[in-house]
């Protein structure tokens, strides 16, 4: 995107999706109908979505695996 400010359509964005998560796993056309997000960004957020995807497996297997609600509890802390 040419430099501008970008916060009024990220906030368009969150306002039609709800929240980060959503928008990011939205369907391209669905994107597109955002009005000021072209293809280049959809294309963006694709690549966000893409190294979010590649690095969370090995996040997810670093964690601890919690069988109790004592010990959610004490991972808190």
């Amino acid at each position: 995107m040419p430099r501008r400010d970008t916060k009024p359509l990220a906030k368009a964005i969150l306002a039609r999706f709800g929240i980060f998560a959503k928008a990011v796993n939205t369907p391209e056309d669905l994107l597109l109908e955002v009005t000021g997000l072209g293809e280049a960004a959809v294309t963006e957020i694709r690549l966000v979505r893409a190294a979010a995807l590649r690095l969370m497996p090995g996040e997810i297997f670093k964690r601890p695996v919690l069988s109790s609600w004592k010990e959610v509890l004490d991972c808190r802390r």
